[in-house]
Order: C-alpha cells, then sequence, then structure tokens
C-alpha cells in the first residue's frame, strides 16, 4: 500500500509540475506531458548513473592510495524504485492521454 502511494504522489508532483511548466511558457499541457515526462525520467536515471560512478572512482581512490577496501567496478544497474515506477507510469500514460486529446483531429483529417 505504501509503494502504491508513492506511485500515486510522484505521478501527482510530476503532472503539477509539468503543469506549472506549462503555464509558464503558455503551451498546452499535452502537448508537453510525454516529452518532459522522458526529461524528467532522464534526470533520475542520470542521477543514479552518476552517484554509481562517484562510488566505483572513490572505491578505487581508496585502494590505490591506502590499500583498503574493494577496488571493484560495479557496473551501473538501474533500481526501479516507487519513484522510478511512477515517473515510467507518467511516460505510458501520457501518449494515451495526447491521443484522446487530439484524437477530433486524427479522424477529420
Amino acid at each position: 500500500m505504501k509503494k502504491a502511494t508513492i506511485v500515486f504522489i510522484t505521478i501527482l508532483v510530476e503532472t503539477g509540475f509539468l503543469w506549472f511548466i506549462s503555464d509558464i511558457i503558455s503551451w498546452q499541457f499535452v502537448d508537453i506531458i510525454f516529452i518532459g515526462g522522458i526529461i524528467i525520467f532522464g534526470i533520475v536515471w542520470f542521477f543514479q548513473l552518476d552517484k554509481n560512478q562517484n562510488s566505483n572512482v572513490f572505491n578505487a581512490n581508496r585502494k590505490g592510495w591506502n590499500g583498503e577496501g574493494e577496488a571493484e567496478v560495479k557496473p551501473f544497474e538501474f533500481k526501479l524504485s516507487s519513484v522510478s515506477l511512477g515517473l515510467l507510469l507518467f511516460i505510458v500514460i501520457s501518449p494515451l492521454v495526447t491521443v484522446v486529446t487530439y484524437f477530433p483531429y486524427f479522424i477529420a483529417g
């Protein structure tokens, strides 16, 4: 139940943030939800990648300077947390919202 709540809150926060951004740049919300969702997910992925890389550099330096610890370089593995799942669900839902919104334009042509 706790994970489902975190996923739902993540989707709400992302929606609110993108709504705020669309209001600032005077675009319609449905025009930015898909690309905005991908950008936000990419930022989260980048921070996880950066954390892994910094950990590898720290471990290698510590092993090289004083011989302590492990010098093993761990490959990056994306961890699917509740927040990441909420971001992915937002990316999946956003094209559906866009297609439903612009459906009359698809059949009118």
